[in-house]
Parts: structure tokens; sequence; C-alpha cells
């Protein structure tokens, strides 16, 4: 073949090529994948960021939950609640591996505080049934979680025969305070029938949420 005519093959080859390689691209668009689209979409709308895989705090297991939130509250919070000396917040990693929920407890100066915490009660389930199990008002406890209330014992109007008992709820996490009555720092009004008015009672609430307020940090 003359080279003037093999040059013009070549040439009109390649011209075909392109072609055929735009057309391709054109019948096959690289496309994000449903989920990324999906989630870019709701960012639009929303005008947040896409979620991300993050793990929600029952999602560990519930002996590294259990240390972690145990070892989150502070021993400066909580010796001015307890007459004896603190030195650690304890907690039974058994018992916490073999919940199928995430559930643990700590403890201070066992028996003297149970500091019980459910990391997946999304729906507050268990915070509501654990406050009307109770079987009295609860007080409105700000500052503590999203929601929380204490409740005692009354004897009479204004005062009570027990120690305050904590009920906060946070995000997906439920943090319940009671404790065994004895040892504790809270003022008793001296008597026949000793009692608790609802100001030291509040006032002790107050310092048992901040506990609650660790525990949600740590897990948070």
């Amino acid at each position: 073949m003359p080279t003037s005519a093999r040059l013009t093959a070549i040439a009109l080859a390649a011209i075909g090529g392109v072609v055929l390689g735009a057309c391709s691209s054109a019948k096959h668009p690289q496309t994000a994948s449903p989920s990324s689209a999906g989630s870019v979409a709701a960012a639009a709308v929303t005008g947040q960021q896409p979620a991300s895989s993050g793990s929600a705090p029952g999602a560990g297991s519930g002996t590294d939950l259990a240390a972690k939130g145990c070892t989150a509250i502070k021993i400066a919070d909580v010796q001015p609640l307890v007459a004896a000396a603190v030195t650690k917040v304890e907690f039974d990693p058994g018992a916490a591996a073999l919940d199928p929920t995430h559930s643990f407890q700590c403890n201070v100066n066992n028996p003297t505080m149970l500091i019980k915490v459910h990391p997946e009660d999304t729906s507050e389930q268990v915070y509501d049934q654990d406050v009307v199990a109770e079987n009295v008002p609860g007080v409105p406890l700000p500052g503590i979680g999203d929601v929380a209330v204490w409740t005692a014992v009354s004897l009479t109007a204004g005062t009570y025969t027990s120690a305050p008992s904590l009920f906060a709820h946070k995000g997906s996490m439920t943090c319940e305070i009671s404790d065994s009555g004895e040892g504790l720092t809270i003022p008793i009004e001296p008597g026949v029938a000793a009692s608790i008015t609802q100001a030291n009672e509040s006032a002790f609430a107050a310092k048992l949420g901040i506990l609650c307020n660790d525990v949600f940090a740590a897990l948070a």
C-alpha cells in the first residue's frame, strides 16, 4: 500500500477509537452508589454532613462499657456524698459481660451506693418503667441529662424518710442511683421521727446527678 494511503488508514482508525470511547462513556457513566447518593441527598436537605459509621454506646461489649462508664465517675464527685473514704468506683466485669443489653452497675463502698446504667434504653422504656415502679411522685431535676427526676419516701408534706433515688436519661442511656440508706452525708433533721427536708433532698439529688453526667459524657 502506498505510504500516503497507509497514513490515511491509521488516522481514520484513531478517530474511530476516540468516537467509540466517547459513546461507551456516555452509555456507562460513573455513578455514586445508592447509599452514598442517599447520604448526599439527605445532607443537602438537612444541611448536615452525611452520617459517619460511628457506633452507639451499646455497640461495645458490656465489660468495655462498664469499665469506661464506671471509671469515668470521679472520686471528687462521689466523696461529698459518702461519709467513709472512697478510693475507687468498682464494677463486676462478669455480670456486665453476661447482660445481653450491655447494662452494668457501678458500686461505691458496696453497698453504700449503686449506680445502674442502661446504655441501650433508646425508647426510655427502662427509665419510664423504673420511675413508675417507685410508686411515688418524681421531682424534676434540671441540668442532668435530657430529663431527670428524684424520688423518696414521704413522711409529711415537705419531709422524707429516705435519701433520694435518682433517675436520668440522655440520648439512648439511662442512669439510676440508689443507696443502702447508711453512710451518706445527707443532713437528717433531729427528732423522734428523723426526717430529711425537701431542700436537702433536692441538693443531694443534684450531687447524685453529677455522677450520671460523668457517665453520660464518657459513653457519648
